[in-house]
């Protein structure tokens, strides 16, 4: 893990939100792109793995945070 992600998980943000994947075998880049095309995202978001399928999202648009935890599942 970099510097700014171990900096990042050590001060949390509203933009940041932690998901669990339960499909195994994806890929970190195709992950993040599938995500984003699914999510609809008009900014970008960094994805960090930490480790037994769960990442660390974090989103550089207050909007897109929101459209993620009310209107992407939908």
């Amino acid at each position: 893990m970099s510097v700014e992600e171990k900096k990042m998980l050590q001060h949390p943000r509203r933009d940041v939100l932690t998901i669990r994947m339960c499909e195994k075998g994806i890929g970190h880049t195709q992950l993040k792109r599938s995500l984003k095309r699914k999510w609809k995202l008009i900014g970008d978001f960094s994805l960090i793995d930490v480790g037994h399928d769960d990442y660390v999202t974090r989103f550089t648009n207050d909007d897109d945070y929101d459209h993620v935890l009310t209107k992407a599942v939908e």
